[in-house]
């Protein structure tokens, strides 16, 4: 964990450096549940900021959960693409990554599209924050990937 945390941190510095061009600097969107950082595109990131804080409604509809508001937030990074998850990770085959640690809880997916056989980064954003909600709002064990 603290290798992942390390490697994102030089990310965040790295690319907030001016000699990087406007759409590889890491961007923040602070919602009332998330704060989602991002290089790119500012319109997909508030995108992906809007249709989270949706998920979560559902999720709390569905489940029939109170809202928690400024209770245990969760820290996003997504990432360019899942192979850029994966070198993160040292892992091939992940797409996407939810650590639910004291020193804060954060999640790691990336924000590309995918054809029908791929998971795109919203597929993977929501799968990291259905951990994050289920373990954080069940008594029951749930299935961890």
């Amino acid at each position: 964990m603290i290798r992942v945390l390390a490697a994102l941190t030089a990310c965040l510095a790295l690319f907030a450096s001016p000699a990087h061009a406007a759409d590889d600097i890491w961007k923040p969107a602070d919602t009332q549940h998330f704060t989602i950082y991002s290089t790119g595109d500012e319109d997909d990131l508030t995108a992906f900021a809007r249709d989270l804080e949706r998920f979560d409604g559902l999720l709390r509809f569905w489940y029939d959960k109170p809202d928690r508001l400024g209770k245990d937030p969760i820290t996003i990074y997504l990432l360019d693409g899942s192979r850029g998850v994966q070198k993160l990770l040292g892992s091939r085959g992940v797409a996407g990554y939810y650590s639910p640690h004291i020193e804060g809880t954060y999640a790691v997916a990336h924000r590309g599209g995918g054809g029908w056989r791929s998971l795109t980064g919203q597929r993977v954003l929501f799968h990291e924050y259905a951990h994050h909600f289920m373990s954080t709002n069940s008594p029951c064990p749930h299935p961890h990937g």
